[in-house]
């Protein structure tokens, strides 16, 4: 009897100390857990984007004014016959439109579901769209820039779809003649050449910014 009672005595004592081993670990694991989230540190490149992009996106952008070069495209010469073999993307925007930035873009030398991936990230296909700090149309072209692009563009509603599609694919044509980095050419429409300029010498060559539109550009060529 006193035999059976130490051996229960001893199983008992087995299974508390397995149960202080099994907590201690639990609370290892937990440790080492809590430990790598607080020291995680954003990588010093994720880190200059972060406050560059913060510090210069807080400005209205100016895209640059007509540079004195030759248009290439009149809006009377492009090609408006749109290949049999075109179909429109699956997005909230009429067939006729898309035929309509198809031509403009093919005119401009542009990539089509670049330009569409473009007005989804900008409007998401709201012609009517404004934002809060004056940006108009489907490709959000900023009230700032309204006043030249009339004069160069012959530009004169900007909630237009049309006509402000061919503001913005015209500032994206121009882009394209300086920048042969269609990240650059992205950061450079969405926070101006100056802005986009500082984050690349500071070894920035993507931002949130273009690479949200590039996914977008993905999932519409699939």
């Amino acid at each position: 009897m006193n035999y059976s009672r130490n051996i229960r005595r001893t199983q008992v004592a087995k299974r508390i100390i397995a149960s202080w081993v099994l907590i201690a670990v639990v609370f290892f694991l937990i440790g080492l857990f809590v430990g790598h989230i607080t020291s995680y540190k954003p990588t010093e490149e994720q880190e200059t984007e972060k406050q560059t992009v913060e510090a210069l996106t807080k400005e209205v952008v100016i895209y640059g004014k007509y540079d004195g070069q030759e248009i290439e495209h009149e809006i009377k010469d492009i090609d408006w016959e749109v290949p049999n073999d075109f179909e429109p993307l699956d997005v909230d925007m009429d067939a006729d439109l898309q035929e309509f930035t198809y031509c403009i873009c093919r005119a401009y030398n542009l990539d089509f579901t670049l330009i569409m991936a473009m007005i989804e990230h900008e409007s998401d296909y709201q012609a009517d769209c404004i934002s809060k700090t004056d940006d108009y149309g489907l490709m959000q072209i900023n009230k700032c820039n309204h006043e030249w692009m009339t004069e160069e563009l012959g530009v004169t509603d900007f909630l237009d779809p049309y006509q402000n599609i061919i503001a913005g694919c015209y500032v994206m044509r121009d882009l394209f003649k300086r920048y042969d980095n269609v990240n650059r050419v992205l950061m450079s429409y969405n926070m101006g050449e100056y802005q986009a300029s500082l984050l690349w010498n500071n070894g920035v060559y993507k931002s949130n910014y273009s690479k949200a539109v590039l996914k977008i550009q993905e999932r519409l060529n699939q």
